[in-house]
């Protein structure tokens, strides 16, 4: 057991100014009549600002009280003075119960109890609380204490203006959604374009899944390059109509679903061909790619991604060029897209 150390301030306000603080004494735990305290060796002086060490080693563990009074040199004694202080041994001891009520103005809950599995010293991790009790559309505050293998009860800490409202279910902004694609390309559906929940704002968020799939090969092109984004890149053995749900799912368990119907095409069409035929070079390229067999009459968009499927840059292609000079060294993904088609290459910048 280590050593306490207590910071006194004792002021010697009996007799005169010319008197001075000739001894201290103290008693732990127990109150003792003047002079039956514990000594303390002091330098002679009006009054005492210093740092004296107490030893504890003794004691057990909890909640002590401290008193002490000084004598001044006519052998007056000072009024008494107490303080408070905690034992505990740190190397022992886990934490193992987490204490929490809600209360407000009007309302004061029962105390509750969350168990720490594992016990340990620090606790830094989210728990689950019953909101048994309380009202909707409320202000709520929190008070958390925890208690630990020792028995040993921790000071409070609060946590205040907790907004309690109801769940919102998530909402489809689509009851179907039929896509086009054709093999060898790829196509990407961000999850915001089907779904929306006005909880994301207050902490909720959404869990995305495909449910009800009618024909498993899907899964040989189908990837989530983000927890929002679902894509498709079907090649040739993959033609044929895929139907499944995406159901999107809060963390209160409620759930909604889009249904897709992906229609995944052979190659047809002047149009397409000519798009497929596309060239880049140089390749690696500096500052500019070259873009060749590109006879297609319409728009062409030419996007830049990354390896992760984030647009970097997005142009319409003139003068068969495409500007790079703003990327920095590394591989990425051109997509050529027309209002027929889409067709993806790989590229390196130096």
């Amino acid at each position: 057991m280590k050593n306490l150390i207590f910071i006194f301030l004792i002021c010697c306000t009996i007799g005169t100014y010319s008197q001075e603080i000739s001894k201290i004494e103290y008693s732990i735990d127990q109150f003792v009549a003047e002079g039956n305290g514990t000594s303390v060796n002091v330098s002679s002086t009006s009054s005492l600002d210093s740092v004296i060490d107490i030893n504890i080693s003794g004691l057990d563990e909890g909640l002590h009280t401290i008193y002490f009074r000084s004598q001044n040199s006519d052998g007056k004694w000072s009024l008494p003075m107490q303080s408070s202080f905690y034992i505990s041994n740190p190397d022992v001891c886990t934490v193992e119960k987490i204490f929490y009520k809600f209360f407000n103005e009007s309302y004061s809950g029962e105390w509750n109890e969350s168990l720490v599995v594992p016990t340990r010293k620090n606790v830094d991790s989210l728990i689950s609380v019953s909101t048994t009790g309380l009202d909707m559309d409320e202000k709520y505050s929190i008070e958390f204490y925890a208690v630990n293998t020792c028995g040993t009860r921790g000071f409070s800490t609060y946590l205040n203006n907790i907004d309690f409202i109801s769940n919102n279910s998530p909402v489809s902004l689509l009851s179907e959604l039929n896509i086009d694609v054709i093999s060898g390309t790829i196509v990407q559906i961000s999850m915001d374009t089907l779904f929306s929940d006005s909880d994301i704002a207050y902490g909720d968020s959404l869990v995305f899944n495909l449910i009800d799939i009618s024909n498993e090969s899907l899964q040989e092109f189908m990837s989530w390059p983000s927890n929002d984004v679902i894509e498709f890149a079907p090649v040739s053995n993959h033609i044929q109509t895929y139907t499944f749900n995406i159901s999107a799912t809060d963390l209160a368990g409620e759930n909604t679903v889009v249904a897709i119907i992906l229609n995944v095409n052979s190659p047809t069409g002047i149009e397409r061909k000519v798009l497929t035929d596309i060239e880049i070079y140089p390749n690696p390229a500096r500052d500019k790619l070259q873009i060749k067999n590109l006879n297609y009459l319409g728009e062409v968009v030419a996007q830049i991604l990354n390896l992760q499927g984030v647009t970097i840059a997005e142009q319409i292609i003139r003068n068969s060029k495409v500007d790079i000079s703003n990327l920095g060294p590394g591989i990425y993904i051109i997509r050529f897209s027309s209002k027929d088609d889409i067709v993806t290459k790989l590229f390196i910048k130096e």
